[in-house]
């Protein structure tokens, strides 16, 4: 459900500049977790910092798999 309504909402024309990576961000995390319940692996909560800098270097949080890939 939470798939279908991130793909509705990124369908419409009318959203806030910067809100559609936010919600993509959010689809590859559900995607991930369905992934790794499918491969009987469990998803962990743990949390670590990283520290990455440059000019096109925003400040703020994201789900590990699209901040690693970037």
């Amino acid at each position: 459900m939470a798939i279908q309504t991130a793909y509705r909402i990124l369908g419409q024309e009318c959203k806030p500049i910067g809100f559609a990576d936010g919600i993509e961000a959010q689809l590859d995390e559900i995607k991930s977790e369905r992934h790794a319940r499918q491969l009987g692996l469990g998803m962990t909560s743990h949390v670590f910092g990283m520290v990455a800098q440059g000019p096109a270097i925003l400040e703020g949080e994201g789900p590990i798999g699209v901040v690693l890939q970037r």
